[in-house]
């Protein structure tokens, strides 16, 4: 055995022996002692390298920054993070520096000493080091912006509004919103929609970037949304069907859910919010001692949330409940809600791989009152007006993101959606879809980015009301955006069909174009113009409804509208000392629709001796136009060493021209005279062509202070001016309608809430919210009186 060993390496050492003298023929004696002096380097150079992996977060919200530069120190070696913050950089073993940067944000170098092949996990928080509060929004352009640079106005809302608020509803999040009303469940961003209630929607709404619209009746399921898991609530005001397809006629809100952090964290809250006397003393109906304490006005639930990242798995777990009985005698709203969240990076893949599912279910018992008994019973609804519901919701989203070395990224977004009704045990109403958006984008260094995708809806309702259908909705968008300088150019297009039993209608092409100019050191000039698109819900087609005299009657003819907005906007960032930062915003809008759909009143019976009964159907207005302005204004951040305070609000107003009505006109001139005229005062003429259900001037404010790190005291007022126009025939279907409409003429509400809290230490704080301190009787939606003055005690805990 010996033996052959020896034979062995003989043979081995001639070989190489042979190798040389042939490579001494060839190369000159310097050049080869040179390669034998240096070939240890040569070695070393191929050996296995390191790798750094990580997330890159924005410090105090822990937002994952996308597209920030990680680049080695002394080198060319460079990456960019990924859409959740997400980078992998490969290193030499040894001694390394990596320089971590993302614009409007203080630069971090880390040092390592690495070995080869060793992977080493390091997440990263930068902290903001200029003068401009920085914001990062993903609903414009599905990928990572800072709001001063966008070309379109979005509003932000961080968790603290919710908590500070003790808010449970996504929609009331979105009230506090400047330009943006909600009316049941409506929502309207400057006048560009009216009442609708559960009949289609202009505004979609999109969680983790899928839209979460009903096919059913187009609506916004607003319970469904796990408040108790939010990073961001972001809403996007204008023509978005580029990005998002129809429903985004009038704008998008976005949620974005929080991933988990470095280490586990658990949050609970609960609260108890009970009701007091109106100020009009007949409309109590719960006065005296016969009720029990769960029979009367009051609002109590509690939600809990569980993040946790092991390893290469990423977790969260959230649950809510709710028991609520409205002022509103015949309304209360009983739920409960879990959602869950699991991302799996691959250890293997360099965190090039991420893999997704999201899961959402819901069970809820509610009763909705449409309109008042009188106006003496404003509280109680008239005889057949409660619609009663009982459904369970569930949904899953399936995601996989791959990112590969040349910088392309592909995202394959999916979502089951399924709900049924357990109001009708044999029919059991029910509506399922099932989505799919694949992305996919390239980003040219910091130079530009494009962004391309195909999506596909495919539904199926069986409803008692609307009949059984089913459909196919997809299609195929492009964007791209140009960065130089200051200049940020943003140009998009799309093409979609729409199918419905067996009928298929393709869209005409929307385009989408904004420009974003950095004139001056924190002053920034956009413009910004969207084309939009949206077919008729299911509802809008085909329901056929009775509520007590009001009757709502079907019309499969509606067409689909559509709609174009030009906005030209400036946003100013300053600061107030030397850690207190804020922007202020103004813009003027201007938004043309085209077969706008609203329902309207279609006709009358009325017999003698038999109450009037008054019927509504969806129809194609021909044409309406909106235009006003906007100013608002956000700020946060240290006054002093002991007070913390930040302020978010603004002003809106619009004047809405129905084109269809006989006392408008169709010329520029009549249009524009008319919105500056009843900027400041209108009368019944001027009213009679505006669009209805809408408040031409809007105010929403509100300051958060916190004393010493412990004391917090919070604000907020609202103003809704007088709803100029609505159906007249609600005057005369609607006891006493008439009369309180005259006793309000021309007159707005204003609406002002406190809060009062405590951080006991770090993990546990106390609120005491009083909403309506004033006690004032108003109605936002006619004939629903808003809740009377409420107090609210809440507990947050977080561990």
């Amino acid at each position: 055995m010996f033996c052959q060993q020896t034979r062995m390496n003989l043979d081995i050492f001639l070989y190489f022996a042979r190798k040389l003298m042939l490579l001494t023929e060839i190369l000159p004696m310097r050049k080869l002692i040179f390669l034998f002096l240096f070939s240890p380097f040569f070695f070393q150079s191929n050996a296995q390298k390191a790798t750094i992996k990580g997330v890159v977060r924005e410090a105090e919200t822990r937002i994952p920054f996308q597209d920030a530069s990680i680049t080695e120190l002394g080198t060319n070696n460079k990456v960019l993070s990924d859409v959740y913050g997400v980078y992998t950089i490969q290193v030499e073993p040894g001694q390394v520096s990596l320089v971590f940067h993302y614009t409007g944000y203080r630069s971090d170098t880390v040092n390592y000493i690495l070995t080869a092949g060793q992977l080493k996990t390091d997440n990263v928080s930068l902290k903001s080091t200029d003068n401009e509060l920085n914001t990062v929004v993903v609903s414009a352009g599905k990928s990572g912006t800072r709001i001063q640079k966008e070309s379109v106005t979005i509003e932000v809302f961080k968790p603290r509004v919710i908590e500070n608020n003790n808010i449970t509803n996504v929609r009331d999040v979105i009230n506090k919103v400047p330009g943006v009303t909600t009316l049941d469940g409506s929502v309207s961003i400057r006048g560009g929609s009216g009442y609708a209630y559960g009949s289609g929607s202009r505004v979609q709404m999109v969680i983790d970037d899928m839209p979460l619209i009903t096919p059913d009746r187009g609506e916004i399921k607003w319970e469904f949304v796990p408040l108790e898991n939010v990073a961001q609530v972001e809403v996007l005001k204008g023509a978005s069907s580029v990005q998002y397809g129809s429903s985004a006629l009038n704008g998008v809100i976005q949620v974005t859910t929080a991933n988990p952090t470095d280490s586990p964290e658990v949050r609970f809250s609960t609260y108890l919010e009970i009701f007091d006397k109106p100020k009009v003393n007949s409309y109590m109906w719960w006065r005296g001692d016969s009720l029990s304490f769960l029979d009367k006005p009051h609002n109590v639930g509690a939600s809990f949330n569980y993040r946790q990242q092991y390893k290469d798995l990423q977790f969260q777990f959230g649950a809510n409940v709710q028991e609520m009985q409205s002022h509103l005698r015949n309304e209360y709203d009983n739920r409960a809600r879990i959602s869950t969240k699991l991302r799996y990076l691959p250890h293997r893949f360099k965190n090039q791989l991420i893999l997704g599912l999201s899961g959402y279910v819901m069970w809820r018992k509610n009763a909705f009152q449409f309109y008042w008994k009188d106006q003496a019973r404003a509280y109680e609804g008239a005889d057949g007006v409660t619609i009663y519901e009982n459904y369970l919701y569930a949904a899953v989203d399936p995601s996989i993101s791959y990112r590969d070395k040349h910088n392309n990224q592909y995202r394959l977004l999916t979502r089951w959606f399924h709900q049924y009704s357990n109001n009708d045990p044999q029919g059991r109403p029910k509506t399922h879809f099932f989505s799919a958006d694949f992305q996919y984008r390239h980003d040219f260094g910091r130079i530009a980015r494009i962004l391309a995708g195909v999506t596909n809806l495919y539904f199926t309702v069986e409803d008692n009301t609307l009949g059984v259908h089913k459909g196919n909705q997809g299609g195929g968008y492009l964007q791209g955006e140009l960065f130089w300088k200051g200049l940020t150019l943003s140009l998009g297009g799309r093409l979609e069909y729409f199918q419905l039993n067996g009928v298929t209608n393709m869209s005409q092409p929307v385009g989408r174009l904004g420009v974003n100019y950095q004139f001056k050191k924190y002053n920034y000039l956009r413009f910004g113009v969207g084309m939009a698109y949206r077919y008729g819900s299911i509802a809008e087609r085909f329901v056929l409804y009775d509520l007590g005299y009001i009757h709502i009657l079907p019309n499969p003819t509606v067409k689909p509208e559509s709609g174009i907005t030009v906005e030209l906007g400036y946003k100013r960032s300053f600061t107030l000392g030397k850690n207190w930062r804020g922007y202020a915003d103004a813009s003027i809008f201007y938004n043309e629709y085209k077969d706008m759909i609203e329902f309207v009143f279609d006709s009358v019976d009325l017999q003698i001796g038999q109450p009037l009964q008054a019927f509504f159907r969806s129809k194609n207005i021909t044409q309406a136009r909106i235009m006003g302005w906007e100013f608002s204004i956000v700020g946060e951040g240290h006054l002093g060493k002991y007070v913390d305070m930040s302020i978010q609000g603004g002003y809106t107003y619009f004047y809405g021209l129905d084109l269809s009505s006989p006392y408008a006109r169709t010329d520029a001139g009549f249009f524009l005279k008319n919105t500056f005229t009843n900027f400041v005062k209108t009368d019944s003429l001027d009213r009679l062509p505006m669009l209805k259900y809408r408040n031409r001037h809007q105010f929403k404010f509100d300051v958060d202070i916190l004393f010493f790190k412990h004391l917090r005291i919070g604000s907020s007022v609202n103003y809704y001016s007088y709803m100029d126009n609505i159906d007249k025939v609600f005057s005369f279907a609607v006891n006493d309608l008439k009369t309180f409409r005259q006793s309000r003429l021309g007159k707005g509400d204003w609406v002002w809430d406190m809060r009062f809290g405590y951080d006991i230490n770090r993990k546990v704080s106390v609120n005491f919210l009083i909403k309506n301190i004033m006690n004032n009787d108003y109605a936002i939606r006619i004939a629903k009186p808003n809740p009377p003055r409420s107090y609210t005690i809440q507990v947050n805990c977080k561990f």
